[in-house]
């Protein structure tokens, strides 16, 4: 060690400059000089940035950075790379750390906040997502609720709660879509109901435009940047409508997909230029979306089960669905699916998988009675050796039934946000022992 702290600083700069990102945070330890060095190649060198580029994969990147304009990093050009380095460096190390700490999921333990809402009136919560610590919970009587902070209970401060939309029945999806453009920031959130409504509403709730283009219920809603899709049940006629939020409470339809085998679509995704959907005959199609051609009426046929299609999550190329009768199948680049029979996922999870989700490299599988079992996916390698019948941990959370499940990092770990049928909301925290 004597011997590298004698090297000229220039070549120090250098080889720091180099290592990844777990040994920058580790030799940023080991003596003064180069913690010095370390936080020159910080705030002056974009040093993070650089761990975030070479280290992270393209699908998670996107996800964890929160623009979808960088969803092929190695193809953006030099105007939106420069925007990247006009971010501050914290941010992008608050980012790697966001992306290694999902996989201490395994090894640290989770701290367990129960919140609840003043007005019982809400019943279950029947969705959930989690952006920007607040929460945006979709309840039985119709009501889009705002958590506003939910690190407010640690330091033993209220929590901000407010219904910002509501729904002439079940909300069955939320989704909120927090995208910069033109240096604006959009914050709305989209929530779907078993009335044929979707609802895009801002965060206060002080605006709501209601869009009602089907005639029964909504069952899905996926947003991608500044765009959103949903699922519902009689769709052939009027197909699926892709909008775009171009301010805060403006948005118009700039594509329309056509070529459904069925009327009734149980579930969606999209990603980038792709929506996949899945309906209730068990047929999961592909559309692809060109600038200059606002009507698509040509999808490929991805795959066709016997039962029907639950849930999807898309990132990049890789596909994961829940099917109705509690199997998993999934995919890779190549788009070949591998199915889990739900008696084989049983005998390991205790439970028949009733709901999953993803974010960036963290996936989640609720199962009955109340379990819910984390994956950690954080490349392309481990998509294609996916194993359901090893996942990293186990979470109980001593209720009958989840019926909602959102996952984030809160800062120094990742967050778990799960509605259970009792009517709770149970946030997890993990954090370093």
């Amino acid at each position: 060690m004597t011997d590298i702290l004698q090297l000229p600083k220039e070549l120090q700069y250098f080889i720091l400059a180099k290592i990844d990102g777990i040994s920058l945070c580790m030799v940023q330890r080991t003596c003064s000089q180069w913690r010095d060095i370390v936080f020159d190649l910080e705030s002056h060198f974009n040093v993070w940035l650089r761990c975030c580029i070479k280290e992270i994969p393209n699908e998670i990147f996107v996800k964890l950075a929160g623009t979808t304009e960088l969803h092929d990093i190695n193809q953006i050009n030099s105007t939106a790379r420069n925007g990247l380095k006009k971010l501050h460096w914290l941010f992008w190390k608050q980012m790697y750390i966001e992306y290694i700490t999902f996989g201490k999921v395994g090894k640290w333990k989770p701290d367990k906040t129960e919140i609840t809402l003043n007005n019982s009136n809400y019943g279950v919560s029947t969705a959930l997502d989690f952006k920007d610590n607040f929460l945006v919970s979709g309840h039985k009587d119709g009501s889009v609720v705002v958590w506003d902070d939910l690190n407010a209970t640690e330091h033993d401060e209220q929590m901000g709660i407010h219904m910002v939309s509501y729904h002439f029945r079940d909300v069955s999806d939320v989704k909120v879509i927090t995208e910069r453009n033109e240096g604006e920031r959009i914050k709305v959130i989209v929530s779907s109901s078993l009335s044929s409504r979707v609802h895009i509403t801002d965060l206060m709730g002080k605006e709501t435009e209601i869009r009602q283009y089907f005639s029964k219920q909504v069952n899905a809603v996926s947003v991608w940047g500044q765009y959103f899709v949903v699922a519902a049940n009689s769709s052939m006629a009027s197909g699926q409508k892709v909008e775009v939020v171009s301010t805060p409470m403006s948005t118009e339809v700039v594509w329309e997909l056509h070529g459904h085998k069925t009327s009734d679509l149980s579930a969606v995704a999209m990603w980038a230029d792709e929506i996949v959907t899945g309906d209730f005959s068990g047929n999961l199609m592909s559309w692809k979306l060109a600038p200059d051609q606002v009507t698509n009426s040509d999808p490929v046929l991805l795959a066709q089960f016997e039962v029907s299609v639950k849930y999807i999550c898309l990132q990049g190329k890789n596909v994961i669905i829940l099917l109705g009768d509690g199997s998993i199948s999934f995919c890779g680049q190549e788009r070949v699916f591998k199915r889990v029979l739900r008696q084989s996922l049983f005998e390991v999870l205790r439970g028949t998988p009733d709901c999953i989700t993803l974010h960036g490299p963290l996936l989640a599988v609720c199962v009955t009675f109340g379990s819910f079992y984390l994956y950690y996916v954080p490349n392309q390698d481990c998509w294609d050796n996916l194993d359901l019948m090893a996942p990293l941990t186990r979470v109980c959370t001593e209720k009958p039934l989840i019926t909602a499940i959102s996952l984030g990092h809160h800062g120094t770990g990742p967050l778990v946000a799960v509605a259970t049928d009792d009517g709770a909301i149970s946030i997890y925290k993990w954090r370093p022992p």
